[in-house]
C-alpha cells in the first residue's frame, strides 16, 4: 500500500504546476532534490493517457552510480511502491503503466540525448554545471505531452549559465524559488552539527555552501552584482575620445594573454590568446592596435612575463601608439591604497557608476570575486589573487586587464612640436 509523501519544502507544491521551467536553487540541507525525486516518484505511479518519459541527469555524468538512480529507488522504496517498477542498470520502468525514468549526461551526449523523443520531465540535478550548450539545445528537445524542465542546483558564480537561463531568458511562466536548509521542515540534526561547524570555522565557506551565496558573495567584495549588471546595460557615452588599451599577459601555461579596450565611457572590447609565445602575441597584439586605432596600451609586466612583449610592441607600433609598461606592485598615485592595482581596481569602481561594461562571462565571474581590505593604517587593498584563483579555478586575467586600463599613466603618445619660421614683408 502506497504511503502518504512527505516534501520538506512547502515550495514543492510548484512541482505539480503545469509550468514549462521550474527551478529550485539554494544551500546544503533544502531538501531540493529530495523533493523532485518524491514528486517524479508519484507521477510515475501515476496512470496517463500516454506513459510518461522522465529523463534524469546532469551535465557530467561519468557512470550511473553519479545519477540520481539511487535516490529515486530510495523514494520509491519510502513510498511502499518500489514493487510497481522494474528497475535495471540503466533504467526504471513502471510494469504497469509503461512510465520510464532515463539517466543520462547532457555534456558527453547532447546529441543523443537531444534524439530522444517525447521526453515529458527533464531533471537536471547540479544545474550549476550546465553549459550554455546544453541550455541552448536540450530544453527544445523536451517537447513531450505537458513537457516540462526542472532544475536543482546549489549556486556558484552569478553568469553561470542556469543563472542566466533563469534571470534572463526564462520562458514565460517559469517559477524559480531560493531555498535553504532553514526551509526544510525535516532538516536532520547530523547536517546541523555540520551546519554549526562550518558556520563558526568558516563564515565566508558557510554563507556559499548552506545559505545558498555565490562564491564571490561577501561583504569584503569590491563590486556587487547590481553594480557589474547595470553597468552591462547602460547605454554608452562616445565622447570621442581616443581609444587606448590594456593588456594582461600570460605568465602561466594554462592563463590566458587579455586584451582589453575602452572608447570614451564603454570597456567596448576584450580578446583572450592561450599559448602564444612573445613574439606570436605581440604581432597579435600590434594587428588589433592598427586595426582598431589604439592610441595607448599599458602591459603588465608585474613578474616579468610583458619585457619582451612590450620590447616588441615598441618596435612594431610605437610611432602611432604610445606602450607603457604597468606594475601592480608599484606605489599608489594616492595615500589611501597600497599600491596601483589596487588604486585601478578602486577606480573602475567608480567608473562603473556612470560607464558601461562589455557582456563578458569571464569579466563578470572575476569581478564578482575581487576582495578587498584595509591595513592597519586604514589604506585599501586587494586580498591575494591567490584566493580568487580558488574561487574561479583560474586566474583573474580578464579584470586585472580591465583595472589596468584605469592607471592614470595611460595616455596618447604626445605629439612633437612642430616649429615654423614666420617670414614677413617689409612693404
Amino acid at each position: 500500500m502506497a504511503k502518504t509523501p512527505k516534501f520538506g519544502l512547502k515550495q514543492s507544491a510548484d512541482l505539480f504546476k503545469h509550468v514549462p521551467l521550474i527551478g529550485y536553487k539554494g544551500g546544503r540541507g533544502g531538501a531540493k532534490s529530495e523533493d523532485v525525486a518524491t514528486y517524479l516518484s508519484l507521477e510515475s505511479n501515476t496512470q496517463y493517457s500516454h506513459p510518461l518519459l522522465i529523463l534524469c541527469g546532469r551535465e557530467k555524468l561519468n557512470s550511473i552510480d553519479d545519477s540520481c538512480k539511487a535516490l529515486i529507488e530510495r523514494k520509491l522504496f519510502e513510498l511502499g511502491i518500489i514493487s510497481n517498477y522494474h528497475i535495471t542498470n540503466k533504467e526504471i520502468i513502471h510494469k504497469t503503466y509503461g512510465n520510464k525514468f532515463i539517466f543520462k549526461g547532457f555534456g558527453l551526449h547532447i546529441s543523443a540525448v537531444k534524439s530522444i523523443d517525447a521526453v515529458n520531465i527533464c531533471w537536471a540535478e547540479e544545474a550549476q554545471d550546465l553549459s550554455q550548450k546544453t541550455i541552448d539545445v536540450l530544453p527544445p528537445s523536451i517537447r513531450g505531452k505537458g513537457a516540462k524542465f526542472i532544475c536543482t542546483w546549489n549556486p556558484e558564480l552569478p553568469s553561470d549559465p542556469v543563472e542566466r537561463w533563469f534571470n534572463e531568458s526564462a520562458p514565460e511562466g517559469t517559477i524559480l524559488h531560493t531555498v535553504n536548509w532553514r526551509d526544510n521542515r525535516f532538516f536532520p540534526k547530523e547536517l546541523e552539527i555540520q551546519r554549526v561547524a562550518l558556520e563558526k570555522a568558516d563564515k565566508e565557506r558557510y554563507l556559499h555552501v548552506w545559505e545558498g551565496h555565490y562564491k564571490s558573495a561577501s561583504n569584503q567584495c569590491l563590486f556587487t552584482l547590481t553594480e557589474i549588471h547595470e553597468s552591462i546595460e547602460r547605454t554608452p557615452n562616445f565622447l570621442e575620445i581616443p581609444k587606448v588599451a590594456s593588456l594582461d599577459v600570460a605568465r602561466f601555461g594554462d592563463d590566458a594573454s587579455v586584451l582589453a579596450i575602452k572608447e570614451g565611457d564603454h570597456i567596448s572590447y576584450i580578446q583572450e590568446w592561450h599559448k602564444l609565445d612573445t613574439i606570436q602575441l605581440a604581432n597579435a597584439v600590434a594587428e588589433v592596435i592598427h586595426n582598431e586605432h589604439i592610441v595607448a596600451i599599458n602591459i603588465d609586466n608585474g613578474g616579468n612575463a610583458g619585457g619582451g612583449v612590450i620590447d616588441v610592441l615598441k618596435r612594431l607600433v610605437g610611432h602611432m601608439c604610445n606602450v607603457l609598461e604597468f606594475r601592480g606592485a608599484d606605489a599608489s598615485t594616492l595615500d589611501i591604497y597600497t599600491n596601483k592595482r589596487t588604486e585601478c581596481y578602486y577606480k573602475l569602481q567608480d567608473w562603473m557608476k556612470k560607464g558601461k561594461l562589455v557582456d563578458n562571462k569571464l569579466l563578470i565571474d572575476d569581478l564578482s570575486t575581487v576582495l578587498y581590505d584595509f591595513n592597519t593604517s586604514g589604506q585599501r587593498f586587494l586580498l591575494a589573487k591567490d584566493k580568487q584563483k580558488k574561487l574561479l579555478g583560474r586566474s583573474p586575467d580578464c579584470s586585472d586587464a580591465v583595472s589596468q586600463l584605469f592607471d592614470p599613466a595611460l595616455r596618447p603618445k604626445k605629439e612633437k612640436r612642430q616649429h615654423y619660421t614666420q617670414v614677413g614683408w617689409d612693404g
